[in-house]
C-alpha cells in the first residue's frame, strides 16, 4: 500500500490511518448510516461490505456497525473483517466494544449461494459476525475452499443447504474460537429410483452431512465453540472426512442426527479435550420407501441404523478424548460412542446417563480397538446388552483405574476385553478389580467425586494420569486407604483431594 491511496484526503485523516494498522493498512468502516463515499470515518463509512472488500487492500481491516447487511460476499487473503460495533468507535477503541449487544448480521435473504465464501486465500479473520440465513431459500453459511482462516466469537445459526449447513471447509485450514453453531441443517438427500405414477414408482435416501460443520481434507481447531440444535443425517454437529482436528473446551449439544449426532468422522484424526457432549439424538431414518399407483408409502428396506449420538468414529478414524463429559445423549441403536473399525483412547472422562439399544455410554465393532482408563461409567441403559460398554467379539478394548456402577442391564458386554483394577457392579475377572458401592458425593446430582470412604481411593494401578477431571493432581496418597504410597491412583474420573489440598 502506498501513500498515494490516501493522498487526496486531509492531513489528519491520513495520520490516522497510518496508526491504525502495520505498514500502512487502513481500516475501512461499514455503517448503514454512512454517506458511502470513502469508508475512511463513521459519517463517509460504505454501505456495504462487499464495497469495502473491494476497496481493500492487504492488511487491512474492516469494522462494521451493528445492523443487518442484506448481501453475500467474497473475502480476500489478508484482511480482517470485524462486526458488533455501535458506529462511533474510534481506532483504538475494538477492544471495549459490546459486540454481544450490538450484532452485526449477515444475511443471506433471498439467495441460495452461500454467505461468505473464502476461496483461495490466506491470512483472513472473521470477528463476531453472525452469519444467519434469514429466509428458507438454501445456501451454506460459510464455504472455505482452499484457504487459511481465523474465526473468533462468531454465530452462524439457522443455515441451510443440500451440501452443509453452517460451514463447509475443504483442503483448508480454520481455527475457530469461542464461536457458536445453532439450528444449522442439512436436509436428507431424496433420490427418483424407478416406476411411474400409475405403475409404481421408489424413492431412496442418503444421509446428508454436517449441519454445523462439514470439514474434509485439511486441519480444523476448535476452541471453546457451542454446537446446540444442529440437524443432519451425519454428523449433525460436526461431520469430518480425512480430517486433523483439535477440540478442546467445546460443548456438543442437543444436535440431532442419524449417524454422530455430535459428531461423525471418516478417517480422521481428532483429539478432544475439556469438551461435553450433552443430550444429543441419533435417531433412525428412513432409507427408501416404495409406493404403488397412489396410494401410501411404505417403507421397502426401513431405517438406516441410529449409531453415536455423541460421536461415531468410522474407517480408521482415531479419536483422543481426555476430560470429557458424555452425559445423557439417546442413540435408537448403538453407542453414545460408536466405534466402526476405528480406535478411541478416553482418560478422565465421564461416560453417564447415556442410552441406547446396545452399549449405552460405548459400543466397538468387531474391527475397532479402546482404551478406557480413570473413566467413570455409571448410570447408562441398554435395551438389549452392554449397558456401559458393548465390545463385539473381535473388539480390543482394555479397561483400567475406572468405575462401571449402575449400568443396565449389565455393565459390561466384554467379548475378549481386558479388565484391571477397576471397580464392577457384579464383578469381573481381572487383576485389582473390585465389586463395592464406589462412595459419590451425590450420584442423584451426578456428582461422582468419591467421599472419604470410599473404595476406589488408591485402590487404582501405580501409574496413571498425573491430572484428574477436575484439573486436581494425581496421586494424592490417603493414609489407611488401598495402596500405601506416593503411587497410589485412584479409580475413576476424579481424585479424592484431602482437605486443605486446594
Amino acid at each position: 500500500m502506498t501513500v498515494s491511496r490516501f493522498q487526496s484526503f486531509p492531513l489528519p485523516v491520513l495520520l490516522l490511518l497510518l496508526i491504525a494498522g502495520p505498514s500502512g493498512a487502513a481500516t475501512l468502516l461499514v455503517s448503514q448510516s454512512g454517506n458511502d463515499s470513502n469508508g475512511l470515518s463513521w459519517e463517509s463509512a460504505f454501505n456495504t461490505i462487499g464495497k469495502a472488500l473491494m476497496a481493500s487492500e492487504t492488511g487491512d481491516r474492516i469494522w462494521i456497525a451493528s445492523g443487518t447487511y442484506e448481501e453475500t460476499i467474497k473475502v480476500k487473503s489478508d484482511v480482517s473483517i470485524s462486526g458488533g460495533f455501535l458506529g462511533d468507535e474510534s481506532l483504538d477503541e475494538i477492544g471495549t466494544r459490546d459486540s454481544r449487544g450490538n450484532l452485526t448480521i449477515i444475511s443471506g435473504k433471498n439467495v441460495s449461494t452461500p454467505i461468505v465464501t473464502c476461496s483461495n486465500v490466506s491470512g483472513v479473520r472473521l470477528e463476531t459476525l453472525t452469519i444467519k440465513r434469514a429466509s428458507e431459500n438454501s445456501g451454506v453459511g460459510l464455504n472455505v475452499i482452499h484457504s487459511d482462516l481465523e474465526m473468533v466469537a462468531c454465530i452462524v445459526e439457522e443455515n441451510r443447504s443440500d451440501f452443509a449447513g453452517g460451514m463447509r471447509c475443504q483442503n483448508s485450514s480454520v481455527v475457530i474460537r469461542d464461536s457458536t453453531f445453532t439450528n444449522n441443517s442439512v436436509p436428507d438427500r431424496e433420490f427418483f429410483v424407478g416406476g411411474t405414477p400409475t405403475s409404481g414408482f421408489s424413492f431412496r435416501y442418503e444421509l446428508a452431512e454436517g449441519g454445523g460443520i462439514n470439514a474434509a481434507v485439511g486441519e480444523l481447531s476448535l476452541i471453546d465453540c457451542l454446537f446446540v440444535g444442529n440437524n443432519a443425517g451425519k454428523g449433525a454437529g460436526l461431520f469430518l472426512q480425512e480430517m486433523t482436528v483439535t477440540i478442546e473446551g467445546c460443548t456438543f449439544m442437543e444436535n440431532r442426527g442419524g449417524y454422530g449426532a455430535g459428531i461423525g468422522a471418516v478417517d480422521s484424526d481428532l483429539t478432544i479435550k475439556g469438551s461435553r457432549f450433552l443430550s444429543n439424538v441419533a435417531e433412525q431414518r428412513l432409507s427408501s420407501f416404495h409406493s404403488c399407483g397412489f396410494g401410501p408409502c411404505n417403507p421397502s428396506k426401513g431405517y438406516f441404523s441410529a449409531l453415536g449420538s455423541a460421536l461415531a468414529l468410522f474407517e480408521g478414524s482415531v479419536a483422543d478424548l481426555s476430560a470429557c463429559w458424555i452425559q445423557e445423549n439417546d442413540s435408537a441403536d448403538q453407542g453414545s460412542l460408536y466405534l466402526e473399525g476405528s480406535s478411541s483412547d478416553l482418560r478422565d472422562c465421564l461416560l453417564i446417563l447415556n442410552q441406547s439399544r446396545q452399549g449405552g455410554a460405548l459400543f466397538l465393532d468387531p474391527m475397532s480397538t479402546g482404551d478406557l482408563s480413570h473413566c467413570t461409567v455409571y448410570g447408562n441403559v441398554a435395551s438389549a446388552s452392554g449397558g456401559g460398554v458393548y465390545a463385539s467379539d473381535g473388539a480390543s478394548l482394555v479397561m483400567v483405574n475406572s468405575i462401571f456402577w449402575e449400568d443396565f442391564p449389565d455393565e459390561i458386554r466384554s467379548g475378549s476385553s481386558e479388565i484391571r483394577y477397576s471397580c464392577i457392579r457384579g464383578g469381573g475377572q481381572g487383576e485389582g478389580n473390585i465389586d463395592e458401592d464406589p462412595g459419590f458425593v451425590d450420584s442423584g446430582d451426578a456428582d461422582l467425586r468419591l467421599l472419604i470412604d470410599s473404595p476406589c481411593i488408591d485402590s487404582g494401578t501405580g501409574n496413571g494420569h498425573l491430572v484428574d477431571l477436575d484439573g486436581n493432581p494425581r496421586p494424592v496418597d490417603v493414609l489407611g486407604k488401598g495402596h500405601e504410597g506416593p503411587n497410589a491412583f485412584d479409580m475413576g474420573a476424579y481424585e479424592f483431594q484431602l482437605p486443605g489440598s486446594d
